[in-house]
């Protein structure tokens, strides 16, 4: 561990540390065309659970390693997955960007009136999960239609599903983390700090990066 965040240090003194965490299967993806990746929920199914969370593991100790040492790596992750690192809650506009159909789906749900629900809304008490699979919002909830009575109950659950669904992910995340720096000090950081301290600054001053720039002769 001390030689990795030592050769990590080591890295970006020589030279500026380009770190891609690539695998097989894929353990992050892009989302859509934004500049997001995604954890794969897929990848647990193609090469099972002990090795998909392996490697979460020693990803995250990377991640750990970079806190620790002030190495920074571009790791463009949404919302959704940085505050539940730092345990801040997770609202439906996270949500919305990594599942824009499903938001939309809840936004419709919530939103009609009275005489159009009935006709329009066909959803019962499950919703689809990343990993293609069905979660049941309530004991036989794929045979319970949604009311308009118990729609606000229904977007709930279904919101709390999908951020349930990622905390295995989370918590692997965080327990690597934690072999490297106490993780009880992602609690004091906001999500957007945290995203900081991983990835530095998107935009950089180009003049104030001039100004202290050192020439040399080759």
């Amino acid at each position: 561990m001390i030689a990795l965040c030592l050769s990590l240090r080591r890295t970006s003194k020589e030279k500026l540390a380009k770190i891609r965490i690539r695998s097989s299967f894929g353990l992050l993806l892009p989302y859509r065309l934004q500049p997001l990746l995604c954890l794969n929920f897929l990848a647990k199914l193609s090469v099972g659970l002990d090795v998909f969370f392996t490697c979460v593991s020693i990803y995250t100790i990377i991640l750990g390693c970079c806190l620790r040492t002030g190495v920074r790596i571009s790791i463009r992750l949404p919302a959704f997955t940085w505050k539940p690192l730092v345990q801040d809650e997770v609202t439906a506009a996270d949500l919305s960007s990594i599942d824009h159909q499903t938001s939309m789906v809840l936004h419709l749900v919530r939103s009609l009136d009275s005489d159009l629900f009935a006709d329009m809304i066909d959803e019962t008490f499950s919703t689809p999960l990343s990993d293609r699979s069905i979660a049941l919002l309530r004991p036989g909830g794929d045979k319970q239609r949604v009311t308009l009575a118990d729609r606000d109950e229904y977007v709930q659950l279904v919101h709390n599903a999908r951020v349930n669904e990622a905390k295995p992910q989370i918590n692997a995340i965080r327990r690597g983390i934690n072999k490297v720096i106490p993780v009880q000090l992602l609690n004091i950081l906001l999500h957007n700090e945290l995203e900081l301290l991983v990835n530095g600054r998107e935009n950089v001053d180009i003049e104030l990066l001039r100004r202290h720039t050192r020439k040399s002769a080759a």
